[in-house]
């Protein structure tokens, strides 16, 4: 198998700090009987976002025909996009033509449209009609998606000496009237939450409507681009959760998806179009029933996520990515990272050799800190050998104190996957050793979000662990971690920039949902908390992915091989 190892440059610039909002919906009632449900989403131009309403423009007209092909296509439910409608009263003549066509058809819709409350006030509202053509529900847009404004921290402000007309035109999600609630919603065939646009951007809000009951999201979109199919993915797995998503045709992204993570139906970009799925409710039951995700939970670790930002951070910048700094100004701060995947076994001498050779090479290579794979030095228990019953503990500390005096020997800062040993009558923990570069342990995280299978051998941790080094304040964290949202949050308000996440997805015996999850699930992590993330891996076969690092624009900066 191929060894390869890259070395990683970060610099500082700044970060743009967001504040999350929220906003308000009715509830309809219901049961959830029916196993499966036929759904429809529609990809279509209406009304843009500082859109009023032009002479001669018949949404309505236009969306009609698609609710009488969805009910020839034996759909129960008919998504169209955010603000498509315009500028209208509800109830109004836009929404009475929609409450007919819904009887007639025995159908439900969700529609987006700007709902005008007085003068002066209006709402970016999401419009529930039953299967009678009565509108049953309200979900108002939560997080406003800004594009304009001014003074520092960053977005917290609008622009002054603004009138109203002008944020209606221009930058109208200032002054809407946001929403303060995610509620789910009773259909006669399971329970839906309701999403619009910018809101998904926040794992917190798919995560909200799954604990309060959400069987199937409904994400509303009128945005250039494509909606995003990897947070469509990530949401899925992590919250067990289906998802309809809807964009306007200048876009793209209108899709259906079901568990685990399989998008059903898609759009292409950029055109008007129709899509049909069948959502299978029985199985999105029966994984929720059973989840492990939601019984492991740890709230006593999130509680960060629940408060305001206080302040803009900083943000680790790619030597050479095209993210501009102030001209005249040098970087704040600088960490170059190596970090290396080799075959990791129960030999604890052989890790221990693989380690300090890239120990060497990233020394050589001008790297301040090496990162390790989980479990690198150790071996993973449960796969590279059944049980700690007989396991050597005064091997592994000789080669730990050994590779801590090659640190000092080297001055470098090495963060080593291993087993912490606790007592006689308690599991060890899987921990990752941050040791500084006088060859010292100076703190050590312990893997908090346990598998079914970790727990047969390893004690959960309790606490995060960060450190500022050379200026970047990094964050560990431990394979299964990633499937919590709030475990980068959380890390995210301590100031964390860049994440050292180290996995063991190998030794296995063949290609399974994790040879894409991981690649699709930590660049989410990054995007939805603005950081970076060095993401580790084992390449003992079969490795279902090789190591890479992340962006916080969810792109993949580089990539090992397998």
């Amino acid at each position: 198998m191929k060894k390869t190892r890259w070395i990683l440059t970060l610099c500082l610039g700044a970060l743009l700090a967001l504040f999350i909002f929220s906003t308000q919906a009715d509830t309809s009632s219901s049961k959830a009987v029916k196993a499966t449900v036929k759904v429809a989403a529609v990809q279509i131009s209406g009304y843009d976002k500082g859109d009023w309403p032009p002479s001669g423009l018949d949404v309505v007209g236009r969306l009609l025909p698609y609710m009488d092909q969805a009910k020839q296509e034996h759909a129960e439910l008919v998504v169209f996009p955010e603000y498509v409608l315009g500028h209208i009263d509800v109830p109004g003549p836009e929404t009475d033509q929609i409450s007919r066509a819904a009887a007639a058809h025995d159908i439900y819709v969700i529609v987006g449209c700007w709902e005008t409350l007085d003068d002066s006030r209006y709402a970016n509202t999401a419009l529930i009609f039953d299967r009678e053509g009565t509108i049953t529900g309200k979900y108002r847009k939560t997080h406003a998606a800004v594009d304009h404004y001014e003074g520092e921290p960053a977005w917290s402000r609008p622009p002054a000496n603004k009138d109203l007309d002008w944020f209606r035109q221009q930058d109208p999600e200032w002054t809407m009237e946001r929403g303060t609630d995610l509620p789910v919603f009773d259909f006669d065939f399971g329970r839906v939450g309701i999403l619009t646009c910018y809101d998904g951007w926040f794992p917190e809000s798919f995560r909200s409507l799954s604990l309060k009951g959400a069987e199937l999201i409904v994400w509303i979109n009128g945005r250039r681009g494509s909606v995003e199919d990897f947070i469509i993915q990530s949401a899925m797995f992590q919250n067990h959760v289906a998802v309809i998503s809807a964009n306007q045709a200048y876009g793209g992204g209108t899709m259906i998806g079901d568990l685990p993570a399989k998008i059903l139906a898609r759009c292409p970009d950029g055109q008007e179009a129709f899509i049909t799925s069948e959502v299978d409710l029985a199985h999105v039951r029966k994984v929720r029933g059973s989840s492990r995700n939601f019984q492991q939970r740890r709230p006593d670790l999130y509680e960060a996520i629940t408060q305001p930002i206080a302040s803009a951070k900083t943000l680790p910048v790619l030597e050479g990515d095209s993210t501009p700094q102030k001209e005249g100004t040098a970087s704040e701060a600088s960490l170059r990272v190596a970090s290396c995947q080799f075959p990791v076994s129960a030999d604890v001498a052989g890790n221990a050799q693989w380690i300090r050779k890239y120990m060497h090479q990233a020394k050589t290579r001008g790297a301040h800190l090496l990162h390790t794979s989980e479990a690198s030095l150790s071996g993973y228990a449960g796969v590279d050998f059944a049980t700690f019953d007989d396991f050597d503990w005064d091997l592994l500390r000789h080669e730990t104190t050994a590779l801590c005096r090659l640190a000092r020997e080297l001055e470098l800062w090495l963060v080593l996957g291993s087993a912490h040993y606790l007592d006689a009558k308690t599991k060890p923990t899987n921990c990752l050793y941050l040791i500084n570069p006088s060859g010292r342990v100076v703190d050590r995280y312990d893997k908090s979000m346990c598998t079914f299978g970790d727990q047969q051998h390893y004690t959960a941790g309790n606490r995060l662990v960060t450190r500022e080094i050379r200026g970047v304040k990094v964050g560990l964290a431990i394979c299964y971690d990633a499937c919590w949202p709030q475990v980068y949050a959380a890390y995210q308000e301590k100031g964390t920039t860049l994440m050292l996440h180290s996995f063991y997805n190998a030794g296995g015996k063949e290609e399974n949902c994790l040879d894409v999850l991981v690649e699709r699930q930590v660049p989410t992590r990054c995007a939805d908390n603005r950081m970076w993330a060095v993401a580790n891996n084992s390449s003992a076969p079969y490795s279902h992915w090789a190591s890479f690092v992340a962006r916080p624009d969810a792109t993949i900066a580089k990539r090992l091989t397998r």
